[in-house]
């Protein structure tokens, strides 16, 4: 089998460190802080979460993992199942179309 790659993966992190206006290109990062209380973190309205990071590291989305994102008709939550400690909470998010 062989497999034919015509464009190579983006790394999301170098992309975004760039200089660059997140209308432009569509990806920004929206950061929170956890409290160990809050569960559910807004995302801005017009873009939707596509990976979140807690303290640097990723979690996964789903019943039963870390988090959840329950769109309610105007924006796009991050309702996480145990209200993450005292931990910085990064959220790569893209523009809905």
């Amino acid at each position: 089998m062989t497999v034919l790659i015509t464009q190579p993966a983006k790394d999301l992190r170098e992309e975004l460190s760039k200089g660059h206006t997140p209308a432009s290109d569509g990806w920004d990062i929206q950061k929170f802080t956890g409290d160990s209380s809050e569960v559910r973190f807004a995302i801005r309205a017009g873009w939707e979460p596509f990976s979140v990071h807690v303290d640097g590291l990723m979690v996964r989305e789903g019943t039963g993992d870390a988090y959840t994102v329950p769109f309610d008709g105007f924006i796009y939550p991050v309702v996480f199942d145990t209200a993450p400690g005292a931990v910085n909470i990064d959220v790569v998010i893209r523009k809905t179309q």
